[in-house]
């Protein structure tokens, strides 16, 4: 995993980063609601409508920060799977062009497909 996330470091960084934040506007949202409560026992109206307002920003900032990182995602596993998909298909075509009339060519072609869609939605997606 670490020779396949080494020359997307950007990528990984970036996501990683967002997904350290998506976290942080869950704490956020739960200091707001405090807020909410807090001003709403004390009937603070004009504390009520700010604690409010901050709440629903925090939504919108969480809703924002977690589509990027959903997105920053879907990019590294699509450049990570591509970049595997090309390390195999070119070790298929290193090999002896004989090993290629001895196994079927089916062999070939589920590697590259079945194989590949296994790799991406059971390890990738579950290791990001």
């Amino acid at each position: 995993m670490k020779q396949l996330i080494k020359n997307h470091q950007k990528a990984f960084y970036a996501f990683m980063i967002f997904n350290i934040l998506v976290p942080l506007t869950n704490i956020a949202f739960a200091y707001s609601i405090k807020g909410i409560i807090d001003s709403g026992m004390s009937q603070n109206e004009d504390a009520l409508t700010q604690a409010v307002l901050v709440g629903v920003s925090v939504i919108f900032i969480y809703a924002g920060l977690n589509f990027i990182s959903l997105r920053l995602r879907n990019k590294l596993v699509r450049q990570i799977m591509s970049r595997y998909k090309n390390k195999v298909f070119q070790s298929i075509l290193d090999r002896d062009y004989r090993d290629f009339s001895k196994e079927k060519s089916g062999k070939f072609i589920s590697v590259l497909t079945e194989n590949m869609k296994k790799i991406e939605q059971d390890y990738l997606h579950q290791y990001f």
